[in-house]
């Protein structure tokens, strides 16, 4: 196995960023970081202590599928045989047992194209590997090989829906996706803040419009696969509650559901 490490950055906090880093960097061979930040903003963005580091990119924001597919080309022509996907502000709790895991896994499954960790809790026994439809992008390992042949990320999927649609794919096309028991990746979902003892995640109306579009388009595209009931139940009764009770910009945030779901079924 000869694993390299891939970063998307856009307007990156650095110290969160290098503790990104360091959670992993002993154990891989190189470091490629992907600047998704307009090429004019991005002086004193790079972190520079570790010479695994490479810095890739174009002149604006390509979004992460792109971002994705550009990784794995340039991987695959560097020699590596798998990719580790991670978000700017993920951290690994425990990657060292991760990695270790995730070796016994591959010399098991030869019909295995990605692995992902648990996200921010356990809820599976260490050392457990559960198969599954999906993992999330961010802190999971491809297969590159395997990940090319069934033609990488979606490119017509900017940010939202990708790792949904790649492990569906995986599935449909005989290949297996798994997540293992005790490896913790610690990951921030949206902007969080308080109100009272409630914890609130909120998200952008362009990023609400988004997930729902590529959400329903997933739901026509695999039927068989999607969580249609809870996609429902979150979406279309527990977000716009959310929004109604907590949130700011109510009226937004609920008008880029609704025309979310036209787009969706329009796509």
């Amino acid at each position: 196995m000869k694993l390299c490490a891939g970063i998307i950055t856009y307007y990156p906090d650095l110290e969160l960023l290098k503790s990104n880093v360091l959670a992993f960097s002993d154990s891989v061979e190189k470091i490629v970081i992907w600047q998704n930040t307009p090429i004019k903003d991005r002086l004193h963005q790079e972190v520079d202590f570790d010479e695994k580091i490479v810095y890739l990119g174009e002149d604006d924001n390509c979004g992460i599928s792109y971002s994705l597919n550009k990784m794995i080309e340039y991987c695959s022509q560097e020699g590596f045989s798998h990719l580790l996907m991670m978000d700017q502000d993920s951290v690994f709790k425990n990657f060292e047992y991760y990695l270790e895991q995730v070796k016994s896994l591959i010399d098991k499954e030869v019909d295995l194209i990605q692995i992902g960790p648990e996200i921010n809790e356990s809820k599976l026994k260490c050392g457990q590997f559960q198969s599954c439809r999906y993992v999330i992008t961010s802190g999971s390992i491809i297969d590159l090989n395997k990940a090319i042949l069934l033609g990488g990320f979606r490119k017509d999927f900017f940010v939202d829906g990708i790792d949904l649609d790649f492990g569906y794919k995986v599935n449909q096309n005989g290949g297996k996706v798994f997540m293992i028991g005790g490896a913790i990746l610690n990951q921030n979902f949206g902007d969080t803040y308080k109100k009272g003892k409630k914890r609130i995640i909120s998200y952008s109306p362009k990023r609400l419009h988004d997930t729902v579009m590529t959400q329903i388009v997933l739901w026509k595209e695999y039927p068989n696969y999607f969580h249609k009931f809870l996609f429902l139940k979150i979406y279309y009764l527990y977000t716009p509650l959310n929004i109604l009770v907590y949130q700011d910009d109510k009226w937004k945030k609920i008008k880029a559901i609704i025309e979310g779901t036209i787009a969706g079924i329009r796509y």
